[in-house]
Parts: C-alpha cells; sequence; structure tokens
C-alpha cells in the first residue's frame, strides 16, 4: 500500500503554523482530482486571501462571500473523504529558532529545491516529534514570554467629555 503526503506551511508574525496531510495513494489521486475540479478559476486555495473581498485569487475568480462558504464546505468534504489524517501544529517561529538555531529564512540561490525539501522534512520531523513533556514545557515559555508583550485590543471610544456640543456648551 502506497501513501501520499503533502504538507504546507504558512502564518504570520511569530506564528507558524505547519500541516501535513496523508492518504492512501488512490484515494489521494481522487482528492486531488476532485479538489482541482471543484476549485474552478480558483487557481488555489490561499486561505490568507479567504476573507480579503478586495484582491487575491477568490476575488480574482469572481466569488462572493456565499460562494466562498460553498467551497470551503466542498474542499473540507474532500478531506474528509479522502484523507486518512491532517495535522497542523502551531508553533512559535522566535521559540523554534531559540530552541533550535534553525528556521526558514531567506531564500538560497545556490540550494536545490531537493535540498530544500529535504530541510522542510527535517524541520516538519523535528516538530512533530518533540515529546508531550518538551511540547508542554515550551509552550509554558511561550505563554510567559507572551504575557511580557503588550495587550492588542479595541481602540478606546471617546467618552462623552471629547466631545463638544452643538449648542456651544
Amino acid at each position: 500500500m502506497a501513501v501520499d503526503l503533502g504538507f504546507d506551511e504558512g502564518g504570520a508574525g511569530d506564528t507558524l503554523l505547519v500541516s501535513v496531510q496523508a492518504g492512501i495513494h488512490e484515494q489521494a489521486k481522487k482528492f486531488k482530482r476532485r479538489w482541482r475540479s471543484r476549485l474552478g478559476d480558483v487557481p488555489f486555495f490561499h486561505s490568507k486571501d479567504y476573507g480579503n473581498y478586495s484582491s487575491g485569487v477568490f476575488t480574482e475568480a469572481g466569488l462572493d462571500r456565499n460562494e466562498r462558504q460553498d467551497l470551503l464546505k466542498d474542499l473540507t468534504s474532500f478531506v474528509h473523504a479522502y484523507l486518512i489524517v491532517g495535522i497542523t501544529a502551531r508553533v512559535s517561529r522566535s521559540l523554534y529558532e531559540k530552541c533550535t538555531g534553525r528556521m526558514k529564512s531567506i531564500p538560497d540561490p545556490d540550494t536545490t529545491p531537493t535540498e530544500k525539501m529535504q530541510a522542510f522534512k527535517d524541520g516538519l520531523r523535528h516538530v512533530l516529534t518533540v515529546s508531550k513533556h518538551e511540547l508542554q514545557e515550551r509552550e509554558k515559555q511561550y505563554q510567559a514570554e507572551r504575557a511580557t508583550m503588550p495587550k492588542r485590543g479595541p481602540k478606546p471610544k471617546p467618552s462623552a467629555s471629547d466631545h463638544v456640543s452643538s449648542d456651544g456648551d
């Protein structure tokens, strides 16, 4: 029995999301065909563009909010129908770099695609094979570091005393 693996990474700021999906080869082929067919005019699914209604692959394909929701529902059903497992790990970039001394950096033009793929697989293996205890310790450290960062929240609303009445009072 042959197994196909797919993986991707993304995120923003200090958060890195690493995902891996696995499926039996024949089922994975069906998954890919259905996925590509359902995308239609959308060249690829890019979650970063999903909620962007002014530009991006979904806007360029002319999909409105309802059409995007239907697309996501269908693509999700393909994942459940055809793949064996999907795992996503959230990793603090700064903590990962501190613990391993490695992080994806500026692309090196001398590195071949095969070498890049091997480096990615090695990094993924490293992330996914952390012991539960070590993961808990790293999460505690990450949370402690986050607690020292300034909080982001809604901007304060102006108070009534900040407004001048229209009758000149």
